[in-house]
């Protein structure tokens, strides 16, 4: 698949930051920035979310009625 270049700007302090992460991961900026933005479009966190939905939307009331707001007992 073909390449295309975005262009982001970024404070000095988080560019530091992610030549940091990327250099203690062994990767290239470009290829950490990219798997960062790759886990967060369908990656875990984006599971994580779409499955809380899910729950909610299948067991909220039943999870409330048991729990209360919030959660807690």
């Amino acid at each position: 698949m073909a390449k295309v270049q975005l262009n982001v700007r970024v404070d000095e302090a988080l560019a530091a930051k992610l030549k940091a992460e990327a250099s203690k991961h062994g990767q290239s900026v470009q290829k950490y920035v990219e798997e960062l933005i790759e886990d967060g479009i369908g990656g875990p966190r984006t599971r994580f979310f779409e499955a809380a939905e899910k729950f909610m939307a299948d067991f909220g009331a039943d999870f409330e009625r048991d729990f209360g707001p919030g959660g807690a007992r």
